[in-house]
């Protein structure tokens, strides 16, 4: 039994330190998470830690957008874009133009990552 404690216990520590820092947390974790998008060559873990980040931020991005639809469709009349994202802008883009953002604005790198991402959308693609 106590062998039995003892391997659930190291098992149990081994699956959380292996766990990755959540990416909402702040723009810190952020880039701490996906700055290896700027990299030439990633390993795999870095790979699909940089997959996960650009579906994070297509996530928040199409979240956003969908909130306008609904806010749009409850006011009846078209609402103020919070950004205009070109129809063919890819995730690996998005997630470039996040980073970018958290790198070149260090102030605001405390922030939640979901506020950043609509930000760096906003400076990005603006509506004319």
């Amino acid at each position: 039994m106590r062998i039995f404690v003892v391997f659930f216990s190291l098992s149990f520590a081994l699956v959380f330190a292996q766990t990755p820092e959540p990416l909402d947390r702040s723009g810190n974790a952020f880039l701490r998470g996906c700055s290896a998008i700027e990299k030439a060559q990633t390993t795999e873990a870095e790979s699909e830690l940089v997959a996960r980040c650009a579906y994070y931020v297509l996530g928040v991005v199409q979240g956003a957008e969908f909130g306008q639809s609904i806010l749009e469709t409850k006011m009846g009349k078209k609402a103020p874009e919070l950004f205009c994202r070109p129809g063919n802008a890819e995730n690996g883009q998005l997630l470039r133009v996040t980073v970018k953002y958290i790198r070149e604005a260090p102030e605001f790198s405390h922030l939640p990552t979901p506020d950043l991402i609509i930000n760096a959308m906003r400076m990005a693609y603006p509506c004319k």
